[in-house]
């Protein structure tokens, strides 16, 4: 995915938007490697889809690479 961290949500939740529309990604704090992010910094995420069906269907993205 290439575009941008909008804000946290909450325990390494975080609201990513691109051209397409937004939704939500999962990025350990590890995967930062200290690098400020702000709303305007270009980021590409590599990792794969995690889709629950209960409580009631979520779909976000579990990444396990951060590009700057």
């Amino acid at each position: 995915l290439k575009g941008y961290i909008v804000k946290a949500t909450g325990d390494e939740k975080y609201q990513f938007s691109d051209q397409t529309g937004s939704m939500t990604v999962d990025i350990d704090d590890d995967l930062w490697k200290g690098k400020p992010v702000s709303a305007k910094t270009p980021v590409t995420l590599i990792g794969e889809i995690d889709i629950d069906y209960k409580p009631m269907k979520r779909v976000e993205v579990d990444v396990d690479q951060v590009q700057f």
